[in-house]
């Protein structure tokens, strides 16, 4: 046993509580990627994920459209918008936030109201990240940003803000929010997955991305895009922004934390490393 390729990536977890600005948030993200991460200052808010070896990478710029409006504005390495979301608190509460980073990933969980679950107001959201292309290698093809944020940027709380959902250029043609995530062949009976043995059963994130600018090419075959870094999904009833850990490896334990802005579907919620 060899642990996966997407979990093989680097990753940081910081976590602040009692959090009322987001500026806040904005200044432990780039202490998070900048300063301890790697990452680089592009100038304008704009910062770039380390370049790696297939020379990849994607720019994320946070933003304060009000003291408790983030946004997060996603590029890929074309220039690309992939995406301009927001997640929010509340005004009237003080914030559990918690970011996850690495080379590949980013999340900013915005946690409002820790005893509810998620839904606008209680639990936000906006992540980012670059895929693991193998088994075919990295430079396979150049889909490979996604992003997707709790609203829009008229803070409208979206409808397609659950983990099947991500916004990708599909083929350099149409940048679309897809059900690019859905587990094949899984669907949503059950409050979880087991083995036959009784163990618990992780999947990951993984990603689907249209051909020519559409759903499916006209042979009708969906295209796989690969899979998000350091990422799981786990069962629902684990419950919102619970520590789990994970064998990744032989004798390898890994922390990860449930996200509680990225909303569950199929039974299922995102989890992210945390060690």
């Amino acid at each position: 046993m060899s642990t996966p390729h997407f979990l093989t990536s680097s990753h940081r977890y910081f976590r602040r509580q009692g959090v009322s600005d987001v500026q806040t948030i904005i200044d432990d993200f780039y202490a998070e990627t900048v300063t301890n991460g790697g990452w680089t200052d592009r100038g304008s808010g704009k910062l770039r994920s380390p370049v790696d070896s297939a020379a990849r990478w994607m720019d994320i710029t946070l933003a304060k459209a009000a003291v408790n409006k983030l946004s997060m504005k996603v590029d890929d390495q074309f220039g690309t918008t992939i995406c301009l979301v927001r997640a929010q608190g509340v005004l009237t509460n003080a914030w559990d936030v918690r970011i996850f980073t690495g080379q590949f990933h980013a999340y900013i969980d915005i946690v409002s109201n820790p005893a509810s679950s998620y839904s606008a107001g209680n639990a936000e959201c906006v992540h980012a990240g670059i895929l693991d292309l193998s088994p075919e290698v990295q430079t396979a093809h150049q889909t490979y940003v996604y992003g997707n944020g709790s609203r829009n940027t008229l803070d409208q709380y979206s409808n397609y803000n659950n983990w099947n959902y991500a916004y990708m250029c599909d083929h350099f043609a149409n940048v679309q929010n897809q059900n690019r995530c859905g587990l094949i062949g899984l669907g949503g009976n059950g409050i979880g997955t087991r083995t036959l043995g009784g163990a618990r059963t992780y999947y990951p994130r993984e990603f689907w991305a249209g051909g020519r600018g559409q759903w499916v090419d006209g042979a009708n075959y969906a295209h796989y895009a690969g899979r998000a870094y350091q990422t799981l999904l786990v069962d629902y009833t684990l419950g919102n922004g619970s520590e789990i850990f994970v064998s990744i490896d032989a004798g390898v334990p890994a922390k990860f934390v449930i996200v509680s802005g990225i909303a569950y579907s199929q039974n299922r919620m995102v989890a992210v490393r945390a060690d």
